[in-house]
């Protein structure tokens, strides 16, 4: 008998013990949140998105267009819904995006996909031969391609990455 009742005293220590430990391990609730994606929002530039954002809670955000040249932007805490551009992604593929929500108590890692579609076939095949990154500011490189089209000549800027990828036009 007193080997049954020490065995029921265990077993409702083990049972407080598990119920201390789940109510202590919950803490406080994941903040909420939405992410919408938009590509190419106004329809003039194909490499890019708007990621419009939602949250009751306020937050700094910072994206990351993931990749072999990989492109950041960090902004002010923002609460709501508010819109977050993203320039700099690869064409013809999924871009993988993380956004960092940066919460009061707590930072929240998401990873949106974005796909976008391929350059146009009349932009040129570059190719990097040489850089020298010491004399040079850093981040991308821009230009401006003129090219004739049925007797009218245009004019489009572009920039590229340092594989010699077109990452915004």
């Amino acid at each position: 008998m007193n080997s049954l009742i020490r065995s029921k005293n265990v077993l409702q220590k083990i049972c407080i013990i598990l119920v201390c430990t789940h109510f202590i391990g919950c803490g406080k609730p994941e903040p909420e949140y939405t992410i919408n994606v938009k590509p190419n929002p106004y329809g003039i530039s194909p490499l890019t998105a708007l990621l419009e954002i939602t949250s009751k809670d306020s937050c700094a955000t910072t994206i990351k267009v993931l990749g072999e040249s990989p492109i950041q932007q960090s902004f002010a805490e923002l609460s709501g819904t508010f819109g977050i551009p993203v320039v700099g992604l690869y064409p013809g593929i999924v871009n993988e995006v993380a956004v960092t929500l940066k919460f009061k108590d707590k930072d929240i890692i998401d990873t949106v996909k974005i796909t976008t579609t391929n350059i146009p076939n009349f932009f040129p095949s570059i190719k990097i031969d040489k850089m020298d990154r010491s004399k040079m500011e850093p981040g991308l490189h821009a230009c401006d391609m003129h090219y004739a089209n049925h007797g009218k000549f245009r004019s489009m800027p572009m920039i590229f990455d340092d594989q010699g990828i077109v990452r915004w036009y």
